[in-house]
């Protein structure tokens, strides 16, 4: 969690829904999961295929 100004709410909403729906259409394909730095991907072997572990862009 971070403090964000309130401006910035609704671009980060519609950012997170589109990252929502590609993430939904790799998990489909069998293609969702991203690279975690080794002791991570140890300790959370199923983390890669979280969404909130994908990269969110503007």
């Amino acid at each position: 969690m971070t403090l964000l100004p309130d401006g910035l709410e609704p671009g980060l909403r519609s950012a997170i829904a589109l990252a929502r729906k590609y993430f939904e259409r790799d998990l489909e394909g069998g293609v969702a999961d991203v690279e975690l730095p080794h002791a991570l991907a140890r300790k959370y072997p199923n983390a890669g295929r979280e969404l909130g572990w994908r990269f969110i862009r503007s």
